[in-house]
This record gives C-alpha cells, structure tokens and sequence, in this order.
C-alpha cells in the first residue's frame, strides 16, 4: 500500500492524487452512558433563559399613544411660548417706563437746577 497523505480537499483536486485520505475531525466527543452530565451545566443554560424572561420589559407604545403623546407635547410647547411672549411684553413695556421715568427726573433735576441758581 502507498504512503498515505494528508491534505486538505483544495490540494487534492489540484494535484489529482489518488493517494490523499481526507480526514474530517470532531472536536465533539460523544457521552458513553456511564459518563455523567456535569448538572451545572443545565442549570447555566435554564439561569440564562430565566434572566431573559426576568427581565423588565419596556412598554412599547402604540402609534395612536406616540400621536397622543406628541399633540400634548405640543400643546405644552405652545402654552409655554405664550408665557414667555407675555413676559417678553411685559418687559419691554415697564423698560419703555423706565426709560420715560429716567427722562422725567432728568428734566425735573434741571428745573430745580435753574430756579437755584
């Protein structure tokens, strides 16, 4: 019998040899049935699925509640640049009163100014 070789199945159809055995390797072994199962090992993979059904689920939302959320949101933003329009207006009025007030007293300060002297 020829000396056999060992070679992948790539080298074997590119030379054509007859003499390559191909040899399949498991890394697998099987369990003879005097052998036991470590039962850790089960209780590893039932302790992954029950960390799995365990965990909080988040609520998905419908897209009627996304609508819903978004129209309230909405009406919130909207009430909020109201307000902030009023005391933007309120502001500018009691500047404007302010700024009358200062040029008042400026020509009050100058009438007593000339009756003094």
């Amino acid at each position: 019998m020829p000396e056999t070789e060992f070679a992948s199945r790539d080298e074997f159809e590119n030379r054509g040899d007859r003499n390559t055995v191909f040899v399949r390797v498991s890394f697998a072994t099987p369990l003879s049935s005097d052998q036991v199962v470590d039962p850790s090992v089960n209780k590893l993979v039932e302790n992954t699925k029950n960390a799995k059904l365990n965990q909080p689920l988040t609520k998905k939302s419908k897209p009627a509640d996304d609508l819903v959320d978004f129209i309230s949101l909405a009406n919130k933003q909207s009430e909020a640049v109201q307000k902030i329009s009023e005391l933007e207006s309120k502001i500018t009025k009691q500047s404007a009163m302010a700024k009358d007030l200062t040029s008042q007293l400026t020509n009050f300060i100058e009438l007593i100014g000339k009756c003094i002297f």
